[in-house]
């Protein structure tokens, strides 16, 4: 009898440590995946093997993205110019952590040229970030 009642408790412990939670973007992605909402005004949110969400998340069926931060924040309105949120997401996770002081310059394609050089000559403001519009370029 006492080695049965050990046997299930043992049992119980390994079940219970393989069914995880789901996190927040696996919930919200299930949602999504049920919901009957038409699938262009719908997005269905992509998790990385942590259960974090991705940094760009695209609407199905639909060229527009927006970019959200691990937590699910939402850190951009949908846009069809994004081409990566990357330096987005990595920006939002340092003021986070209070680890930037910055001074936050949005720069189309013209001024990525000239601004750059500018700016590294007037070091004495910190630290500097850049993401233009596009998030072609992150410093």
């Amino acid at each position: 009898m006492h080695r049965i009642f050990m046997f299930s408790v043992m049992a119980m412990a390994i079940i219970k440590e393989s069914v995880q939670a789901l996190s927040e973007c696996q919930e919200h992605r299930n949602r999504e995946i049920k919901s009957s909402a038409p699938l262009p005004m719908r997005l269905i949110p992509n998790c990385d093997k942590k259960g974090d969400y991705l940094p760009m998340q695209c609407f199905k069926d639909s060229k527009f993205c927006r970019c959200y931060s691990k937590d699910g924040d939402l850190l951009t309105p949908p846009s069809t110019k994004l081409k990566s949120c990357d330096c987005i997401a990595k920006k939002n996770e340092m003021q986070k952590k209070n680890l930037l002081r910055y001074t936050e310059i949005m720069l189309d394609r013209a001024h990525l040229s000239a601004m750059p050089m500018e700016l590294t000559r007037n070091r004495n403001i910190g630290l500097i970030w850049i993401c233009a519009p596009e998030s072609i370029r992150c410093e």
